[in-house]
This record gives C-alpha cells, structure tokens and sequence, in this order.
C-alpha cells in the first residue's frame, strides 16, 4: 500500500496499507533501502550519494551534473542552521533525478513501507532542481521528515500540509540558489504597513505570475528570517513536530505576533529597493525631507524618541525607526550622515539612557539637524557663486545678473597664450 501526493502537497491524500511496526526497524530500513534501489524506476549506473547530515539519499541520473550533489547539500546545511533541528538517524529522504526531455514532473510522494518506516520520495526533472517549486518540494520534505521521524503516518492518516507562507519562505532561506529579490515596501513612503495576521492566511500568487510570486516568496522569507531567532526556534521545532493535528495551523502558539511583526517590517525595509534610479546619493535637501517624514511618524509631543520608549510596545517602535533610518542611510548625502548616524545609536541606547541623558541627547540632535541645514544652504550658495563667477561655461542661469556681480576671474599667463592663439584663427 503507498501514498503518493504529486506536485506541492495541494491536497491531502490517506495513507493506506501501513503495517505494524517492528522494533528491529534499523535493521528493516537499510533493508528497504537496498529494495527500493531495486525497484525504483530509475536507469542510471551512478550509484546513490548521501548528503553529509544524512538528509537525503540523491540518485542521480547519468547526465547528472556534478552541481547538484552541491545544491541539495546546501540546502539542507541551511535548513539544520535556521530552524534547530538537530541531525538524527531517520529513514533519508529518496531524491531521484530523472534526464531531461521525459515526462517526469517535480513530485513528492509519502509511503508506508513494510515495518512501518516511513518512504519519502522526491522525483525531479534534471534541470529544475534549484528553481522555486523545486526547492518548495526539498523544504516539504524535509519538514515531513522532522514529523514522521522513523514512524510512518497511521493508515487513514492524512499527509501533514503546511502553510504557504512557511513553504515559500523557508524555500528561500534554505536554497543556495536562491535569487536575491528586492521589493517595494510603500509602507516606507508613507502606506500603512501590511499586516501580519493577513499575511499569513494569503494564499501565494498564480505560478504564471512571476514577479508577485517572487515578492511573495521575498515577503515570506522576511517573516521566517524574523520568526527564526535563538528564541523563535523551539517553539517553531514543537510547532512542526506537533503530531495531534493533521494540518498544521497557520501560526506557532509559542511566537509572539507583535515581536515578529515588528522584525518582519525591519527585515522588509532592509530589502526594500530604493526609488532613487538616476543617482544613488540624494540631495542634502532631500535627505533631510526623509529624515524629517521618519521621524514625525513618532507621535509623542515633539517627536520624541524617549516619550516614545517609555510607552506600551514602544521599544518596537522605535526599533522600526531605526531600521527606516537605516534604509534611509544607504542614499543618503554624506553632509546628513552624522545626524542620521547619532539617531539610529540613539534609538539602541534608548533603553540604557536616564531621563536627563535622553532629553539632552534630543537637543543635540535638533541642534545638528539645523546645522546641517545651515551648512548645506552655504554650500549651495557657494556653488552657486562658483557658477556664476568661475566657471568658463555656465549654465545661463546667471547671466542676467549685473557684470559687476558676476566677477570675472583671471586666467593667468596661459590661458591669456591661448586666447592670442585662438584670436589668430588657429
């Protein structure tokens, strides 16, 4: 009796036929290895490879290129540094890879095999091993392989689904392969930000719809990052492994959801792309117009970071503040730099400042602000004086001014030489 569940786990599928488990089951499953390299519809003379935490048993076809060894391996070296799952001796996971030009679709496939062991099999096409359902289909398997552990599901059981937005994320934190995306995060320019709890319950775009797809992914990946902290991992370990549900609910019992959207945010303003595309630096001017719109989003009197901290759920706040600023820094003129510097150590060491420290701190960051704004307005006048007095080709933009105003320089004895020369029609 077999289960198989093509495709990405759409649905959910009985397993039937399980048989009773026997205690000599490590003595059965390298049994059942040896059977199922036997049976399993593979042509190939390349002999299996296990992957260094034992993961996977990868039978390659015999066009197999050697990358491929390499992607699996280091998805599943990512997989054990993000979550915490420790590497223990399971049944591995049966990923076949199958030549290019058959019929063969990414696939995933659960089976109870005889001793009640549990069979997980990954059937790939070659050429899809690292694209995005593929690494999808790696990541299902991985976690099934955390739940079932050496006990294969009961029969009439259902094959455990977890939420999308965990596939797609974890997908792109494991694979090696992975694209950097950055997307846009309007919340930045003033949107309301997305909110954690729709984000969970949506369901992932169309397939054929590749850019939504990969800011989905890139979004989902967001949240697993922040989820997956040295505090997030257990509760996420006891999430997966939870054996009483037959679907997983969408969300850890064991997270914090107002923490997490808090990291979520900041990880999403770290990846968003700018909208400066001619120049990389903005104006002074304009600096400090974002400087300004970051900082009014805290409501306190006067805007004040420290007011702000001492509220209910202000630390995360602020921690959003200091991660805008941090994007904002990326483009920002070096004349702003030492002011958005100071406000982003300050929001870090709101929390180990007294009263008195935080009030002069914010005096001395107003005072810096209208010094750079005083510095970058005789800046500009000097270039403007420059334009208008020094430089032999001019924009046009003085040349109304008064010939007295504009003070003409002197050019010296060479470019006096070459003014004779060009007179002389040279």
């Amino acid at each position: 009796g077999m289960h198989s569940s093509p495709g990405f786990f759409q649905e959910e599928h009985a397993v039937r036929g399980v048989r009773h488990p026997t205690p000599l089951w490590h003595a059965l499953f390298w049994g059942t290895c040896i059977l199922l390299q036997g049976i399993l519809p593979v042509a190939t003379a390349k002999p299996p490879r296990v992957t260094p935490a034992g993961a996977f048993s990868v039978i390659p076809s015999d066009a197999s290129p050697p990358s491929f060894y390499r992607i699996i391996s280091g998805h599943e070296a990512n997989f054990y540094s993000l979550t915490g799952f420790s590497q223990r001796v399971f049944p591995p996971i049966l990923l076949v890879l199958h030549e290019k030009g058959g019929t063969t679709t990414p696939s995933l496939k659960v089976d109870a095999v005889e001793g009640g062991l549990p069979r997980i099999t990954i059937d790939l096409p070659e050429g899809a091993e690292d694209d995005g359902a593929s690494a999808r289909i790696v990541t299902s398997a991985m976690l099934l392989r955390e739940v079932y552990q050496d006990k294969a599901p009961p029969q009439g059981a259902r094959v455990r689904v977890f939420p999308s937005w965990l596939i797609h994320g974890l997908a792109v934190c494991c694979n090696p392969r992975a694209p950097w995306t950055s997307f846009p995060a309007q919340f930045l320019s003033g949107a309301p930000p997305p909110r954690l709890e729709e984000f969970v319950t949506q369901s992932p775009p169309d397939a054929s719809q590749s850019s939504l797809m990969r800011i989905y992914d890139e979004t989902a990946a967001c949240l697993v990052r922040a989820a997956l902290n040295d505090s997030g991992k257990p509760a996420f370990r006891e999430w997966i492994c939870e054996s009483s549900r037959e679907k997983q609910p969408e969300w850890p019992a064991g997270w914090d959801t107002a923490s997490v959207e808090r990291g979520w945010l900041l990880a999403m303003a770290g990846s968003a792309r700018t909208e400066e595309k001619d120049s990389p630096v903005l104006p002074a001017g304009l600096t400090l117009e974002r400087y300004d719109t970051i900082i009014a989003r805290v409501k306190t009197p006067g805007h004040s970071l420290g007011l702000l901290s001492r509220e209910k759920g202000g630390s995360g706040q602020v921690s959003l503040i200091a991660g805008l600023l941090t994007v904002l820094r990326q483009s920002a003129n070096p004349a702003a730099l030492p002011l958005i510097d100071r406000s982003i150590s300050f929001c870090r060491d709101l929390g180990h400042l007294s009263k008195r420290k935080i009030e002069a701190e914010e005096q001395s960051l107003r005072n810096l602000r209208e010094d750079i704004v005083k510095r970058s307005r005789g800046i500009g006048s000097f270039l403007d004086w420059y334009e208008a007095s020094k430089l032999p080709v001019r924009s046009g933009l003085f040349d109304n001014l008064p010939e007295g105003m504009r003070m003409k320089g002197k050019k010296g004895p060479v470019g006096d030489r070459l003014d004779a020369v060009e007179s002389r029609g040279w």
